[in-house]
């Protein structure tokens, strides 16, 4: 397991600035976000290969099949990430397909999204019906990209959403047949106080192909801290996860508008790299 950064973690710099800052941070891969890549896809895969960076888990920028209406954040300056999204399932549908083929050539580790809410859908069946057909048509985008999907379970304080944990969300991979392009990625944060977090690991942790670390607060506060500072399980979820057999990239998701977003893109590549060690060197000591 090694540590990587994902760029959603340095909202105030540009792709650009990044590169050099987690390069001297000592970050080897990085987790792209589709939002921040500059037009030009070749110069940016030149400039990757520059300072020997490979690529983990991704972010799209339509981040669920279904659409997401109503979706709960603390107040913060949120840098122009669009939460929601298109309304209708069918553009995102396009839009992520879209971002999976342009995502192809940087061969990364995987690409994430969630499965979404079926608020809004007419029953229950006609949305798990309609995440069924996105799931089947992304995954077949990505076989022919050569590119592994992870779904990320959403925490239920943020909205409502299918695949909740990661044991609904192996069933509903399953059900949709899609087990061989479609994975799971567990985030820290929003996994992190499931009560049924270890013992779905336990069951489904070989299906893990991605991984965002970032701490909760301890109760009632909906800010994100920086790994091994907070409230979540991080070193025990890193280390269950390591008795099956993870060896991929772990990305730092400094998702913090309040404090990592605001210091300098050098401080706080530094601070994720430091944390990002010391709960993979502690993790160890779990298996």
């Amino acid at each position: 397991m090694k540590p990587a950064m994902n760029q959603i973690s340095t909202m105030q710099a540009t792709f650009e600035e990044d590169l050099p800052a987690y390069a001297a941070a000592g970050f080897e891969a990085i987790g792209l976000l589709e939002m921040k890549l500059p037009e030009d896809d070749n110069n940016n895969r030149r400039l990757l290969d520059k300072f020997g960076f490979e690529v983990s888990n991704c972010i799209v920028s339509v981040l669920s099949i279904l659409p997401l209406q109503g979706v709960v954040l603390p107040k913060g300056d949120w840098k122009g990430i669009d939460f929601e999204g298109p309304k209708d399932t069918e553009t995102r549908i396009r839009q992520i397909c879209d971002a999976v083929r342009r995502l192809g050539p940087y061969k990364p580790s995987s690409v994430t999204v969630s499965f979404g809410s079926p608020d809004g859908f007419e029953s229950a069946r006609a949305a798990e019906a309609a995440l069924r057909d996105g799931l089947r048509r992304i995954a077949d985008v990505a076989t022919k990209s050569g590119v592994r999907i992870a779904i990320e379970p959403i925490h239920p304080s943020i909205i409502h959403t299918l695949g909740q944990s990661i044991a609904e969300t192996a069933h509903i991979i399953d059900d949709a047949g899609v087990a061989d392009a479609v994975g799971i990625l567990i985030d820290t944060w929003h996994s992190g106080d499931s009560p049924t977090l270890f013992e779905d690991i336990e069951a489904h942790g070989d299906r893990v192909i991605g991984l965002h670390v970032c701490d909760r607060a301890p109760a009632g506060n909906p800010n994100r801290l920086v790994p091994g500072t907070g409230a979540s399980p991080t070193v025990e979820i890193l280390g269950a996860l390591r008795k099956h057999g993870y060896n991929t990239w772990a990305d730092a998701e400094l998702f913090s508008p309040h404090d990592v977003w605001l210091r300098p893109v050098e401080e706080a590549a530094t601070i994720g790299f430091t944390a990002m060690n010391d709960v993979l060197k502690r993790s160890a000591d779990f298996v």
